[in-house]
Order: C-alpha cells, then sequence, then structure tokens
C-alpha cells in the first residue's frame, strides 16, 4: 500500500495493489469503482458518510 499527501499534509491518493482511491479535500472520496462517497462533517467530526 502506497499513500500520497498534499502539500498541506492531508491525504489525495491511495495505492492497493492496483486500485487506487482518491480524496478530494476531507469531503469527498472517489473509490476504484468510480464511486464516490460524501463525507458529512460538523463542528471538525466526521457525523455522517452518504454513498448514492
Amino acid at each position: 500500500m502506497a499513500c500520497a499527501c498534499g502539500p498541506d499534509g492531508a491525504r489525495i491518493l491511495k495505492t492497493k495493489g492496483s486500485e487506487t482511491t482518491l480524496w478530494l479535500g476531507a469531503e469527498l472520496e472517489i473509490l476504484p469503482s468510480g464511486s464516490t462517497i460524501k463525507h458529512v462533517h460538523a463542528d471538525m467530526r466526521v457525523v455522517g458518510r452518504l454513498a448514492p
């Protein structure tokens, strides 16, 4: 497994085998399948997760 971080130290990319997960900020995650997950934050804590 390999991870890449942006200039602010936040993780932006994780590769495990041939699959790559991409993070666009703290709110949006793009899975290897192309599906997206929206992370819901309130007061700096994750309080929910939405996946279509």
